[in-house]
C-alpha cells in the first residue's frame, strides 16, 4: 500500500511560482500526484490559503478563472473539509507541539485523513508526529 499524503498550501504556491524554477518543478511534480493518485491529499484550510495568496500576494496576481479551474480539477474525494474536531485538535496541537494554531490545523486535517506524510517546508523536515505522521521538506 502506498503512503498517504497530505500536501500543504506552499506546494501549490510553489507550483505556480514562476520565480524560484528548482521548487516550481519539484512543486508541480508533487502536485501531479493529487490529481493522479487517490493516496494524495489537501484540505479545504490549503485550498483557501492557495486562493487567498494567489489573490493578494503572488506577482503577478493569479486571475479569478486560472484560480477556479485550478480548483474545479481537483478531485472531491482528495479533498478533507475541516472539521469542528480538526480544529479542536489544532488547539490543542498548537500548546503540545509548540506549532502556530494554521500549522496545527494543517498536522491536524492530515492525521485525519489518516495521511502518513505530509510535505510542507513550514515545519522541521523528518519531525514525527505521534507515530503517525512524519513531516517532509520536498525542497531540501
Amino acid at each position: 500500500m502506498s503512503d498517504r499524503i497530505f500536501l500543504d498550501t506552499n506546494i501549490l504556491v510553489y507550483a505556480f511560482d514562476k520565480e524560484i524554477p528548482v521548487k516550481q518543478t519539484r512543486a508541480k511534480d508533487l502536485l501531479k500526484n493529487l490529481f493522479e493518485s487517490v493516496t494524495c491529499f489537501i484540505s479545504t484550510q490549503v485550498i483557501s490559503e492557495f486562493c487567498n495568496i494567489g489573490i493578494k500576494k503572488m506577482r503577478p496576481a493569479l486571475d479569478d478563472a486560472t484560480l477556479a479551474e485550478f480548483t474545479a480539477l481537483i478531485p472531491e474525494s482528495q479533498i478533507h473539509i475541516i472539521t469542528k474536531q480538526d480544529i479542536l485538535n489544532a488547539i490543542g496541537n498548537t500548546t503540545r507541539l509548540g506549532l502556530s494554531y494554521w500549522d496545527a490545523l494543517i498536522v491536524a486535517a492530515s492525521l485525519s485523513a489518516d495521511c502518513e506524510i505530509l510535505y510542507t517546508e513550514d515545519l522541521q523536515d523528518g519531525f514525527r508526529i505521534g507515530n503517525r505522521l512524519t513531516i517532509v521538506n520536498p525542497f531540501r
